[in-house]
């Protein structure tokens, strides 16, 4: 009679702790959290604090966090390796439910990696769980994050014309906005346009002046000014 009640202790024991495992797997979840650059990471929107809401968000709704990702890279572009690196994760390991963002911009602001992104999700059936856009795992909730994604890329692609169109206004008015400026110059940050270097400048047009001549190689005249 004590045998019998031991293994029978013992076989409720082991049928509890699979229910125990079953659960977790069935709740296991992973996080993604990024940011575009140090810049905007230092600024809002921190991985920390992104991490912090995910763990916070697993506790409350009985989630097994098994993993958060980390990148700092733009999601406008493809090609993040941390971002592969997760999607390869969830296509071999069948345990992964679901992937945790804060927001839907987190993932991706492009659609063609966007739809692939939810292709894979729809493939292995994890459900994507967005903090403070949450949406249920229905047609119209799937539309809805489709839609919160739309946003996302408008809000890149505007950036990125706005961006474009104040280098173009720049340039038609002579100032000097971004990238190296030429020996010989130098930037006058009231005006905003390029100047000739007080020193410089000389030297340069010295220089340019002896080749036109036909008469000196690049490391005579070069040994000449120094």
């Amino acid at each position: 009679m004590g045998s019998l009640m031991f293994r029978l202790v013992l076989e409720w024991s082991a049928r509890v702790s699979d229910l125990f495992y079953e659960e977790r797997i069935m709740n296991n979840a992973i996080g993604y959290v990024r940011v575009s650059s140090k810049k905007q990471a230092d600024r809002n929107l921190s991985l920390p604090e992104q991490k912090e809401q995910i763990e916070r968000y697993c506790k409350n709704n009985n989630l097994n966090l098994i993993n958060i990702y980390e990148e700092t890279k733009t999601a406008f572009v493809v090609g993040r390796d941390v971002f592969a690196q997760m999607l390869s994760d969830i296509q071999h390991d069948k345990t992964i439910k679901a992937v945790i963002t804060i927001r839907t911009d987190r993932i991706s602001r492009n659609s063609d990696e966007f739809y692939q992104f939810e292709k894979i999700l729809k493939h292995h059936k994890v459900q994507h769980l967005t903090i403070t856009e949450p949406t249920i795992n229905t047609p119209v909730g799937r539309y809805m994050n489709r839609d919160n994604q739309n946003r996302a890329i408008l809000y890149s692609e505007e950036l990125s014309f706005k961006a474009k169109l104040g280098l173009l206004r720049a340039w038609r008015n002579g100032q000097f906005s971004s990238g190296y400026i030429p020996r010989g110059y130098v930037k006058d940050h009231k005006t905003k346009k390029l100047i000739p270097h007080p020193e410089e400048a000389t030297i340069i047009k010295e220089a340019f002046l002896l080749y036109a001549e036909g008469l000196y190689s690049y490391t005579a005249i070069a040994d000449f000014l120094n």
